[in-house]
């Protein structure tokens, strides 16, 4: 109780005041219709035995259907619903809890609603009835207890968040929705060579458990793919430990609920699944399309059909269907109509005005880097707000300016541009410290990583012979995998860069071992894939 202790102070001096529900509430949720309930035939997005004092059953739907929907990966969908529950009953703890965990992300543009909720949460809980020693809690334990986790995790991070659900989990066996959190918040990691640690192996066995009992619960399908669909490319094989699961997650929510059928899009896209990921994909869109308008939902709130348009112009390019990559481009382009301060503003400003330069550079001939250099986004030198973007572009100027001298056979201007983009890394990395509450700092840290590697594989094409494979394995250590939410800057796995030196060096054996990984790690990237099959015509043959 020591959190509720310390927050009390800030409560007391409204402590008489009559609470609106309505402050923890953000306008444009407020503006929105009535939420849908995802349940019944083909609609099922899973139950949870979550507890929620009321007498009112449509509260108690609203909530426990608003946590579902946090599980599925749409928060703001989720918000909606708690927003009804409180509509319906402004004092209910559950919903101000589920509030808060809609507005997790600690960058959020609603922070200061969820603050409201934290508080009146955190009020509630310690509210009692009566006077003196014959004073009750008006709230049960095991809510209260919900709202202390949740105040944890939010005040204090995530290891003592981590510890409480752990701790609530023990407490509380039989709620579904603890047993899945512990060990999800409590899951590890992996190494650089894909082996994963004691409390990772732990959480995939602890949910694998829960999945075993309730196999025909789509939310602990769900929860088991989670643990799995984003571990790097060396430690679980997408193809046979996840895409499985992802679409009996599909087939046991009747196809109709579009956060299911991204979760079935990425598990294809990384097994090399191409038609069924554009497949997925494709119904998500119609379905989030169709939701967008039925519920009057403006741009900045369908992150999920963003998301969605993102992938689906990914695979249009690796799949070479350049009428349908322009056509998902301009829908894209909607995003850069959102709130300033809105996550989908964000990934807009910062991630995907760069995909068409992304394209470009993994295409890698002089004419396509020449384009690259065209599409960047200007530099706006007057706006102080566009500082690091300024700084990100000039990066990526340098890194093709680069490439394109060194197509001209300018080599001494070619490793000059090469210096820059170090010194540009430098500059980026002073300054990191000063973004960390800003909406866009996820966008921001993705595109330093992948300018770290571009320049690791400059230098590994600079230095030759000599050195030229540590640099390169920088460049791997350095590019990131893709995630659900973001696809990937690099559209080019830098294995395959590896490879081409092994093969150029004459070492075949190493350069076939190494396109395999190159597979591993980007299933969708053609040239991968047609190298190391020539490679294994040639050492087999």
């Amino acid at each position: 109780m020591l959190l509720l202790l310390c927050l009390l102070p800030v409560l007391s001096a409204h402590a008489q005041k009559k609470f609106d529900y309505k402050s923890v509430i953000a306008p444009p949720i407020r503006a929105m219709s009535a939420p849908q309930m995802w349940e019944g035939v083909g609609k099922n997005i899973g139950s949870l035995n979550v507890p929620i004092s009321t007498n009112d059953e449509l509260v108690q739907k609203h909530v426990r259907q608003g946590f579902a929907l946090l599980h599925a990966q749409w928060d703001v969908e989720a918000y909606r619903h708690f927003a009804a529950a409180l509509k319906r009953e402004p004092d209910c703890l559950m919903a101000y809890c589920g509030v808060v965990m809609s507005l997790l992300n600690p960058n959020h543009e609603w922070k200061q609603y969820r603050a409201r909720a934290i508080n009146r949460m955190v009020s509630l809980a310690e509210h009692k009835s009566g006077e003196g020693e014959d004073a009750e809690f008006v709230f049960p334990t095991n809510e209260r207890d919900y709202a202390v986790a949740i105040g944890n995790l939010v005040v204090n991070g995530l290891d003592a968040g981590a510890a409480s659900f752990k701790a609530l989990a023990e407490k509380y066996p039989n709620d579904l929705q603890l047993q899945l959190l512990a060990p999800f918040f409590n899951r590890g990691k992996y190494d650089v060579f894909g082996s994963s640690d004691a409390k990772q192996d732990r959480a995939v066995k602890a949910v694998k458990g829960l999945l075993d009992k309730h196999p025909n619960n789509p939310l602990v399908t769900n929860f088991y793919l989670m643990m799995q669909i984003e571990a790097p490319y060396n430690a679980v094989d997408q193809s046979k430990e996840v895409l499985p699961y992802a679409m009996v997650l599909v087939n046991q929510s009747g196809e109709n609920y579009p956060g299911w059928q991204m979760m079935l899009g990425y598990a294809a896209w990384r097994a090399g699944e191409m038609q069924m990921a554009l497949n997925a994909y494709t119904k998500a869109v119609k379905l989030y399309e169709k939701w967008k308008k039925e519920s009057k939902a403006g741009i900045s709130e369908c992150d999920g059909l963003i998301r969605a348009y993102s992938f689906l112009t990914l695979i249009h390019y690796q799949m070479g269907d350049t009428k349908n990559l322009n056509i998902t481009l301009k829908k894209l382009a909607m995003g850069a109509k959102a709130r300033k301060g809105s996550a989908v503003y964000a990934v807009n400003s910062w991630s995907h005005q760069m995909i068409r330069v992304n394209m470009f550079l993994a295409n890698g001939d002089k004419a396509s880097i020449t384009n690259a250099l065209k599409s960047l986004p200007k530099i706006d030198s007057k706006n102080k707000s566009k500082e690091l973007f300024n700084l990100v572009i000039k990066g990526y100027q340098a890194y093709g300016l680069t490439r394109s001298y060194k197509y001209s056979g300018k080599f001494k201007k070619s490793i000059e541009m090469s210096q820059l983009l170090g010194k540009i890394l430098r500059e980026l990395s002073d300054k990191r410290g000063k973004i960390r509450s800003e909406p866009y700092y996820a966008q921001y840290l993705i595109l330093v990583k992948a300018l770290k590697a571009y320049h690791a594989e400059l230098s590994a094409e600079i230095v030759g012979d000599v050195g030229a494979y540590n640099f390169f394995q920088e460049a791997i250590d350095q590019q990131m995998e893709a995630t659900r939410y973001y696809p990937p800057n690099i559209l080019y796995p830098m294995e395959y860069k590896l490879a081409k030196f092994y093969e150029k060096k004459g070492n075949l054996k190493k350069a076939r071992e190494t396109y395999k990984k190159a597979m591993q790690r980007m299933s969708s990237h053609p040239q991968s894939k047609a190298a190391y099959e020539r490679l294994m015509k040639l050492l087999e043959g």
